[in-house]
C-alpha cells in the first residue's frame, strides 16, 4: 500500500517530462492531422519560390510583433492560403479554355472607370501561384499592378489588361476623394518595385518588394488608413480584398 503514492507521483513526473520535451515542431494546428512544421511546408508549397526558412522567419517575426504564438500565426496563415486556393479552384472551374493553346479565354479588356482608386480582380493566376490577381486604377484609364515574377510594378493603360469569366470590378466604400487619393498614391509611390513571392506574410505597407494584393492593400493603408484585408492574419491575398467588408463588387464578368 505504501508504494501507491510513489507510483502515482512517478506517473505525474513522466507526463510533465513528456510535455516539456514535446517541442514546437510537433505542436498541431487547428487541423489536428497536420503539425506546425508540416503546415509551414504546405505554406511553402502554396507560395512557390519561397523556402521553409524564409517562411518560418517571417511568421515568427509577425508573431513577435503582434503578441501571438507562432503556432497560432502559422495556423491563421495556412487557413488563409487554403481559402485562397479554394477560391482559385472555384473560379478556374468556370474558365473557358482554348482547345489549341489550352489557355483561358479572355472575355474582354478592362474598361475605363469613373473614379480612380477602383480595384480589379482577375481569377487568372500568376504562373505557378494558385490565387487570383488584383490591381488598382491610378486614374480613370490607367491601372497600377504588380504583374508577377521577374517584373516590376508598373502603370499601364486599362485596355492592355484582359478580363476573364468571374473577373470583378470593385470600389472601396469611402468618398470618391479618398478613393482617388489611394489611386494616386499607388501611381506615385508603388511603381517600380520588384515582385514579392510570399503572400502568406506580406502585410508590410512600405516593403521594397510587393506582390499584387500587397500593393493594393498598401495603397489604401498608407494613403487613407483603410485596411482591405478581409480576414486578418499575416497575409493579404487577392480574394481577401474582394471579400473585405470595406469593398463592394460593382461588376462581375
Amino acid at each position: 500500500m505504501k508504494k501507491t503514492p510513489f507510483l502515482v507521483s512517478t506517473s505525474i513526473v513522466a507526463l510533465l517530462v513528456a510535455s516539456v520535451f514535446s517541442g514546437p515542431a510537433h505542436a498541431t494546428t487547428k487541423d489536428s492531422s497536420m503539425n506546425t512544421e508540416e503546415a509551414v511546408e504546405r505554406l511553402v508549397e502554396l507560395n512557390p519560390g519561397t523556402t521553409e526558412e524564409e517562411m518560418s522567419a517571417g511568421l515568427r517575426e509577425y508573431a513577435e510583433e503582434n503578441g501571438q504564438s507562432y503556432e497560432q500565426v502559422v495556423d491563421d496563415a495556412l487557413k488563409a492560403a487554403e481559402e485562397e486556393e479554394a477560391q482559385w479552384q472555384k473560379d478556374k472551374a468556370e474558365y473557358e479554355f482554348d482547345r489549341e493553346t489550352r489557355a483561358a479565354k479572355a472575355v474582354g479588356k478592362l474598361p475605363r472607370v469613373n473614379v480612380g482608386g477602383d480595384i480589379f480582380y482577375n481569377p487568372a493566376s500568376t504562373v505557378g501561384f494558385k490565387h487570383g490577381h488584383v490591381g488598382i486604377y491610378a486614374v480613370n484609364d490607367y491601372i497600377v499592378e504588380a504583374p508577377g515574377i521577374g517584373k516590376l510594378s508598373h502603370r499601364v493603360h486599362h485596355s492592355t489588361v484582359k478580363v476573364y469569366k468571374t473577373s470583378k470590378l470593385l470600389y472601396v466604400k469611402i468618398t470618391e476623394t479618398r478613393r482617388r487619393s489611394a489611386g494616386k498614391y499607388a501611381r506615385d509611390k508603388l511603381r517600380n518595385k520588384p515582385y514579392r513571392r510570399n503572400f502568406a506574410v506580406n502585410k508590410d505597407p512600405y516593403a521594397d518588394r510587393m506582390n499584387c494584393s500587397q500593393l493594393v492593400w498598401a495603397a489604401y493603408k498608407n494613403s487613407v488608413k483603410i485596411d482591405l484585408d478581409g480576414n486578418g492574419g499575416p497575409g493579404v491575398y487577392p480574394d481577401d480584398i474582394v471579400k473585405s467588408s470595406a469593398t463592394k463588387t460593382w461588376r462581375t464578368y
